[in-house]
């Protein structure tokens, strides 16, 4: 169903894909495609796709694997204008993470991304609530690099609760993004969401991030 959008990218996280799934089980027709694929100590949670269709110019030149997340992204050239660079990002999800560890890390990974970057994907810390002290220092560090949040609602709801975990940051020029919304029907106890860009050519740039590894079935099916 989601295909039938036809978006120019999509990025996924927690595919848990190893190397020797790619061509069998994950391939999507149009499509150039991209893997970090999962971590062999980890049963779940792990991994990262990213699919894009090859008129929209990317350059896959961002792979990053931490000890508390791990990224995937490029830069999507601008004819007469600056690239901009989208990066898919999971956290992992650890109830025993060393938050320290996490702060320092995406420090030093945030001060080697440039201007008009934006990045997506699960970082398992709640926006909704900033009066938790490591909800408000993740926060202030995105923002202390000049990061500012385009998402405000709910994108993960387990029971009758709903959370904020899912995210889209940007350090972009304004007129870059034109709109970003949540899709209405859920993905496990996710929601995709979208991002829509506006660059000086009449081709907009559609991105969706979808998490957890059993939307990977799905791209069975279609594949």
């Amino acid at each position: 169903e989601l295909m039938e959008h036809n978006f120019d990218i999509f990025l996924l996280a927690e595919t848990n894909t190893r190397s020797d799934e790619e061509s069998n089980c994950f391939y999507l027709p149009g499509y150039n495609q991209d893997y970090l694929h999962n971590i062999s100590t980890k049963q779940k949670g792990a991994g990262l796709a990213l699919y894009h269709k090859p008129e929209v110019g990317k350059q896959v030149n961002v792979r990053y694997r931490g000890r508390s997340f791990e990224a995937l992204g490029g830069s999507v050239s601008r004819p007469g204008e600056e690239d901009f660079h989208i990066i898919a990002i999971y956290r992992y999800h650890d109830k025993h993470f060393d938050f320290d560890i996490f702060i320092d890390e995406m420090d030093a990974f945030l001060s080697r991304q440039g201007r008009n970057t934006i990045l997506l994907g699960d970082f398992n810390l709640n926006l909704f609530n900033t009066d938790i002290n490591r909800v408000k220092s993740y926060q202030d560090l995105l923002t202390l690099h000049g990061y500012f949040p385009n998402i405000s609602k709910a994108t993960n709801f387990v029971g009758s609760t709903a959370t904020l975990i899912d995210q889209i940051w940007s350090n972009s020029d304004p007129e870059l993004i034109d709109t970003s919304y949540v899709f209405t029907q859920a993905i496990s106890t996710h929601k995709p969401f979208v991002v829509i860009f506006q660059p000086v050519q009449p081709i907009c740039l559609h991105l969706l991030v979808n998490v957890r590894s059993h939307i990977m079935s799905s791209l069975r099916k279609i594949s």
